[in-house]
């Protein structure tokens, strides 16, 4: 274990390994199950935030170079004692055919403020969005980025990733008709204003995105978070870290609920296709 249990990994916050290690010990079931069965990216700070990390995909097991999987608490646990903080999940099931997963289980919507835009804003679009999702009969989980914005998530039926995201291009773009001066799917940064980026791109085969309960690994140690459509006004997404977690006794509920045909359901909702979407919908000026 570099280091030891002793570390300083969030000298800001004052957390110790030992300290990133039992809040991970806390919610262990919830990562694992986020990670289970797919291809893993640990993010790594051995030496902890202050210092320089890096991504590591693969693993040396039976002498050959694998995806790293976490199928076990003990596993997830040993990647920590490691210096592991972050770890990234794709949105479906590893496949030894393919690099990548073949077809996703989830979609997502991830909402990305564009400063001076901040949280209540991404409160106001996450109510967009859910009033589309609704209208189309997505069930629909969310939690916090960990950092400042909200992911989205719907459980999907097998679906390849392609087609996912032209299904969640298709729901971005008709969210910017609703309510063009508050969310964007403009891509340079520059020309977005101060308004919420609907990042439907995610989806895209080879992304990732930080799993249920996981630590991020900037100060003070926030954690991307369950939450409620109903709970997100009230919600100080900088206030749920390690050291807040370790003093709940019980954490919120993530489980995957059934799955929808997600093209099916846009085409029965009568959502444009993303081409003619493309042809009628242009991102609104920055403000």
């Amino acid at each position: 274990m570099s280091g030891g249990r002793d570390r300083v990994l969030f000298p800001g916050a004052g957390l110790r390994r030992a300290d990133v290690l039992r809040y991970y010990e806390h919610v262990a079931e919830g990562v694992v199950g986020a990670c289970r069965g797919r291809a893993v990216t640990l993010v790594r700070y051995p030496r902890g935030v202050a210092h320089a990390g890096f991504f590591q995909k693969h693993q040396e097991r039976a002498g050959r170079r694998q995806p790293i999987r976490i199928e076990e608490p003990a596993e997830l646990l040993r990647w920590v004692a490691l210096g592991a903080i972050e770890f990234h999940v794709p949105l479906g099931h590893a496949s030894p055919e393919v690099p990548g997963p073949a077809e996703h289980d989830w979609a997502v919507m991830d909402l990305d403020p564009n400063p001076p835009a901040g949280w209540a804003d991404v409160v106001d679009a996450v109510r967009v969005v859910a009033t589309l999702f609704d209208h189309v009969g997505l069930p629909m989980q969310v939690k916090t980025s960990g950092r400042r914005g909200v992911h989205v998530m719907v459980p999907i039926e097998p679906t390849p990733a392609v087609e996912a995201t032209l299904a969640m291009e298709r729901l971005a773009r008709v969210a910017c008709v609703l309510w063009p001066k508050g969310v964007t799917v403009t891509r340079r940064v520059s020309e977005r204003g101060p308004r919420v980026y609907l990042d439907y791109l995610q989806n895209g085969a080879h992304r990732t995105m930080a799993a249920v309960y996981g630590v991020r690994a900037i100060e003070p140690a926030p954690v991307s978070w369950p939450t409620s459509f109903a709970a997100l006004p009230t919600l100080d997404p900088h206030a749920v870290t390690v050291a807040t977690v370790l003093r709940r006794p019980q954490l919120p509920a993530w489980e995957r609920g059934p799955a929808i045909d997600l093209g099916r359901a846009l085409d029965r909702a009568g959502v444009p296709s993303a081409v003619d979407l493309r042809r009628v919908v242009r991102p609104a000026p920055p403000r």
